[in-house]
């Protein structure tokens, strides 16, 4: 006998008072009920998609960054991930991760 695997749930709180985040839920509107869960899952992967990519990106920088064209020799100490940009404009999504609970 197979056991039956638990769906995670996530749960998420908007705020209205956010613009960006009351268009999210205005549009959560417009769309059909039966197309809710299924439009909601694909915002989330593609914003997390979004996100991992942004980070490749930070990551190729910092080794461009790190050796010189020929791959030799380092040009310059790299920046501490510490003054990196908090919220990169490859990530339109950096907003929900304070209202994932």
């Amino acid at each position: 006998m197979v056991a039956k695997r638990e769906r995670p749930t996530l749960m998420i709180a908007l705020d209205l008072r956010v613009p960006f985040e009351a268009l999210l839920l205005n549009r959560l509107a417009a769309v059909p009920r039966e197309r809710r869960q299924t439009w909601l899952r694909e915002l989330l992967v593609s914003g997390f998609r979004q996100h991992c990519a942004g980070l490749r990106t930070l990551q190729q920088v910092d080794e461009r960054r790190r050796f010189g064209a020929a791959g030799s020799r380092p040009l310059r100490d790299p920046m501490p991930s510490a003054q990196l940009p908090a919220a990169a404009p490859l990530k339109p999504f950096a907003a929900l991760r304070h209202v994932i609970g």
